[in-house]
C-alpha cells in the first residue's frame, strides 16, 4: 500500500524512505535514553580524529560530546548552556554562525531539512512541538523555512568556513552511526584541498597536538 502511495505521489528516493520511516510503530522507534553521561568511550572516539573537528548529538541535536578541534572550530561548547547547546537553536539564532558559515542560508536550509527528517520520526515527542515553537518566535528564517516540510536524510556537499583565526577552510561532513550508541550521531568534517585547510587546521589544534598525523595525512609516502 505504501508502495502504491509513493508511485501515485511521485516521491523521490529520499521523500520515499521518509515516507517508510514514518509508517514503523512509534513504540519501535524508541531508544535508549543515557540522558547527560556518556560512556568515556565516546570521547576517546572523537578525540582520536584529531584535528579533526567532531562531535556527537542526540536525537534532539543537543551537543553531547566534541574534541577539540571542533571547539576550536565551531564553538566553545563547554560555555554553551540552555538551548545553545542545541545544533539547530546555535545556527539559526547566533550572529557569530552567520559570520563562520560563508554560505549561511544554504547552510541553515540543509540543517532545518535533516533536522525535520528526524523530528517527524518523534512526532508524538512534545519536546519537538516545544522546540519548533520557540525557535519561530527567536528566527524568523526558521518561522519561514519550517512550514516547508524539506526533508533530507544525509549530509552532502561541503562547508565553506570563515574562521576568525585561520580565514577560509573547506570541509566535507560525514555522518556517523555509531552502534555503541545507537541514540547517537557523530559529525565528522573532513578537510578538503582547498584553502590549505588540513594546515590551518593544524594551526588552530593546541600545541599543535595533532601534527603526526597531520603529516601522514598530507604525505602518503610516510604512512
Amino acid at each position: 500500500m505504501l508502495d502504491s502511495i509513493a508511485r501515485a505521489l511521485q516521491l523521490d528516493w529520499v521523500e520515499r524512505r521518509h515516507m517508510f520511516d514514518l509508517a514503523i510503530d512509534p513504540a519501535a522507534r524508541e531508544l535508549p535514553n543515557q540522558g547527560s553521561t556518556y560512556d568515556p568511550v565516546l570521547q576517546g572516539i572523537l578525540d582520536s580524529w584529531g584535528w579533526c573537528p567532531a562531535y556527537a548529538v542526540d536525537r534532539r541535536w543537543n551537543y553531547v560530546a566534541w574534541n577539540e578541534a571542533a571547539s576550536e572550530v565551531f564553538a566553545d561548547y563547554g560555555k554553551l548552556t540552555g538551548r545553545d547547546r542545541n545544533l539547530v537553536w546555535y545556527l539559526f539564532t547566533h550572529p557569530s554562525q552567520r559570520q563562520l558559515l560563508v554560505h549561511w542560508e544554504r547552510e541553515a536550509r540543509k540543517c532545518l531539512a535533516l533536522f525535520r527528517a528526524s523530528s517527524d520520526q518523534f512526532a508524538d515527542d512534545p519536546w519537538f512541538r516545544e522546540f519548533s515553537h520557540e525557535l519561530s518566535e527567536a528566527s524568523p528564517e526558521f518561522r519561514e523555512w519550517w512550514p516547508l516540510h524539506d526533508i533530507r536524510i544525509a549530509h552532502t556537499g561541503h562547508k565553506e568556513l570563515n574562521h576568525p583565526v585561520a580565514g577560509k577552510l573547506s570541509l566535507r561532513p560525514t555522518t556517523l552511526m555509531p552502534a555503541e550508541f545507537p541514540e547517537l550521531k557523530i559529525l565528522l568534517y573532513i578537510p578538503l584541498p582547498q584553502e590549505n585547510t588540513a594546515e590551518k587546521l593544524q594551526r588552530l589544534a593546541p600545541s599543535g597536538r595533532w601534527s603526526g598525523a597531520l603529516e601522514l595525512q598530507l604525505d602518503p609516502a610516510k604512512s
